[in-house]
């Protein structure tokens, strides 16, 4: 069986962090129009205090710090909502 067969073999919430990974890792950005949510407040405060520049989104249940001006994704906190 080909790669690509085994993806869709897959729920359909893998597949697609699958393709994320994917698209992360060629540009280091997300694709345009993904939902994105604010980071909670009560979880901001727990976090050091970080530039303007940059903001801290929620996709899934991955934490992103990502720089505004830009897109660029610095950092990802894995499952942690």
């Amino acid at each position: 069986m080909r790669a690509n067969k085994l993806n869709l073999c897959q729920p359909k919430k893998k597949r697609q962090a699958l393709g994320l990974a994917k698209q992360l890792e060629r540009n280091g950005r997300l694709p345009p129009g993904l939902e994105k949510r604010d980071l909670p407040n009560d979880l901001e405060r727990m976090l050091p205090a970080r530039s303007d520049e940059y903001k801290r989104v929620v996709i899934d249940s991955d934490v992103l710090l990502i720089e505004e001006a830009t897109g660029l994704i610095l950092d990802i906190l894995k499952d942690v909502l």
